[in-house]
């Protein structure tokens, strides 16, 4: 078996957050493939120790068929 890579976090960003406008700022600096924005800012936690900041329009995370957690910018972050 290779490299394993768990993912202990994630956590939405808000735009009142510190790390948002820094999170940000890195992101705009890198190749884009369309203007488009997407509406949420995502940072996930992994085992590798690396924190990786993430553009997404949702985020859905499941355990079998029962949905733990969901995020979009329409829906609140604390909707389970």
């Amino acid at each position: 078996m290779g490299l394993l890579n768990i993912v202990y976090g994630i956590y939405v960003v808000q735009p009142t957050d510190e790390k948002y406008t820094r999170a940000s700022t890195v992101l705009g600096r890198g190749e884009r493939l369309t203007r488009r924005k997407a509406g949420l800012l995502v940072f996930v936690y992994s085992t590798l120790d690396a924190e990786v900041a993430i553009e997404c329009d949702a985020v859905i995370v499941e355990e079998g068929p029962q949905i733990v957690r969901r995020a979009s910018p329409s829906v609140p972050t604390d909707y389970k």
